[in-house]
């Protein structure tokens, strides 16, 4: 080449390369099974090798594309009509119903591997627990009724990170009490009656939520200025700096951290409390958020001694955060059955996402695997034990 300013030829001295992020979207492909047929001249018999063990028997789809509808719709919340026109723009056409009953059948499927991941939680020193409610169809009726969704983490700084999904069309004390009923040791909940009778267990110590305390003095200062208010959520926040300075620090370490800096300033926050109440109106906001706080102050304060639970349960509302979005979007569970696959699927997706594992990776693995693994292949399968 000549030098644009002189005319003169040019050297090659070097290159400047600069980059850019593009992509190439999904396309679909078909997978062929070739297998020899043989014959037997003696008997006049013919044999086909035999065809590899299948998620879903005589389905067309692979284990691919059952790992993208379900990714789709359990971590991305893509309703089963989007993903139908989504995959015509492709010039394929997998109508919602087919979808649907793939889900339907992988159930059967991938349930004895969420059981195990439920032994696994349940024998966790500390669980975390909530519920979330969600839209049922009512046969019939055209109508939605109220189901929920129990969500039971390990600790934050648990070894083990994992979420178990359960699905119940009421939010009574039966679902926690029969998803609990193996588990022993600290139970931390933010006060909500359903989980009492598993409170009186023995062997299940109760831990309390500072988020969910601090919640009713927000919603007061947000609405009155109340000076009161702020105070106290001085008081929790200077709890949580502390939090954030020993999050990274040994069990041991994060519980001396917290008695020697945390455990001064819960004396004197509940030395206000209880003169605070003593002053104010019975039946004030005010009063019923600093009640709330004293009535729960054991629970709430066992975290001090015990760097294994966090000052929250902000780590399992994080897990269901997903739900909410997702609600939006499909509007409602089809059936209780519906609930009951959605709990499976988003016990492994979520629990894939607290380990930082890829879900659509995990997902075509354990597919391509379960339809032949025993009963004792079943931890190596577990989202933690995953490596891509």
């Amino acid at each position: 080449k000549d030098c644009p300013a002189c005319g003169q030829g040019l050297e090659a001295i070097g290159e400047e390369i600069s980059e850019q992020l593009d992509i190439v979207p999904a396309k679909f492909f078909v997978r062929r099974h070739v297998r020899p047929k043989y014959c037997c001249r003696a008997c006049q018999r013919i044999h086909t090798a035999g065809l590899p063990a299948q998620p879903i028997d005589k389905a067309i789809a692979a284990p691919g594309l059952l790992a993208q509808v379900l990714v789709s719709r359990f971590a991305d919340h893509l309703p089963f009509y989007r993903q139908e026109e989504i995959y015509a723009r492709d010039g394929v056409q997998i109508p919602r119903a087919t979808q649907a009953g793939w889900v339907g059948q992988l159930q059967v499927l991938v349930e004895p591997l969420v059981e195990r991941l439920a032994e696994q939680v349940m024998a966790e020193p500390l669980v975390q627990a909530d519920e979330t409610p969600v839209p049922v169809l009512a046969p019939g009726a055209g109508k939605t009724a109220t189901g929920y969704l129990w969500a039971f983490r390990t600790g934050p700084f648990s070894d083990r990170q994992a979420v178990l999904f359960r699905f119940s069309p009421h939010r009574n004390q039966d679902t926690a009490t029969q998803a609990l009923r193996a588990f022993r040791g600290v139970l931390q909940v933010d006060g909500y009656a359903g989980y009492n009778a598993v409170l009186r267990r023995e062997g299940v110590i109760e831990a309390g939520c500072f988020a969910h305390a601090r919640r009713k003095y927000f919603e007061l200062w947000q609405a009155t200025q109340s000076p009161a208010a702020q105070t106290a959520m001085a008081q929790i926040a200077k709890l949580y700096q502390i939090e954030r300075d020993c999050r990274e620090v040994s069990i041991a370490e994060r519980a001396e951290q917290r008695r020697a800096r945390a455990g001064p300033i819960l004396t004197e926050f509940k030395a206000w409390l209880e003169s605070t109440y003593a002053k104010s109106a019975p039946r004030s906001a005010l009063a019923k958020a600093i009640q709330y706080t004293l009535n729960r102050w054991k629970a709430l304060a066992r975290y001090v001694d015990d760097g294994r639970i966090n000052i929250d349960t902000n780590p399992v509302e994080n897990c269901i955060r997903g739900i909410a979005v997702g609600k939006k979007n499909w509007l409602f569970c089809g059936s209780e059955g519906g609930g009951h696959r959605a709990a499976l699927f988003y016990s492994l997706i979520e629990s894939c996402k607290l380990n930082h594992v890829q879900p659509y990776a995990y997902l075509v693995h354990i597919l391509t695997r379960l339809p032949t693994a025993r009963a004792c292949d079943l931890d190596s399968l577990l989202p933690w034990n995953f490596r891509s």
